[in-house]
């Protein structure tokens, strides 16, 4: 069933877009599926919908949510100077004791072991920080979600 591009909303009915683009023209396709759902879940879906064809990208919608996980790490860390903490630009990827810090000696520890932050070892550690470098002098307990420690993830790589 096609639908137009003004078709109007109909109860019980979510619109799937899918996008295929072909050089510098982007053509819309509509599909209906018909499904019982509640207002709040179809309109997510269209905003959902929405969103990707209007190009933002699941990365920066990620980085845009660890912004604001960010808030929690701010009363420490900083970027481009070192606060409470040792500054985090340019984290991602970077070798473990880098910068300009007085590191615990379990950091330094892990440094000398060849520690880089990549991606997967700042998921560990920002799991449970503790259990990734036992005595560190991190004070935070943890992001329990993975959605979230992925979101801060991309946040930071952006800095």
């Amino acid at each position: 069933m096609k639908v137009p591009l003004n078709g109007a909303y109909q109860k019980n009915y979510i619109y799937l877009v899918l996008i295929r683009s072909e050089e510098t023209i982007v053509s819309f396709e509509w599909r209906v599926l018909k499904m019982k759902i509640n207002k709040l879940i179809a309109l997510a879906a269209i905003g959902f919908a929405i969103t990707v064809s209007s190009g933002v990208s699941t990365t920066s919608a990620y980085a845009a949510v660890g912004e604001k996980i960010f808030k929690k790490c701010k009363a420490c860390h900083k970027f481009g100077k070192n606060g409470v903490g040792p500054d985090l630009a340019g984290i991602v990827d970077r070798k473990a004791g880098a910068m300009k810090f007085k590191y615990s000696k379990a950091l330094k520890a892990k440094a000398d072991e060849g520690l880089v932050w990549t991606e997967a070892n700042l998921d560990a550690f920002l799991k449970k920080p503790k259990k990734f470098i036992k005595k560190t002098r991190m004070s935070f307990n943890g992001l329990k979600k993975e959605s979230h420690r992925k979101a801060l993830i991309e946040y930071l790589k952006t800095k």
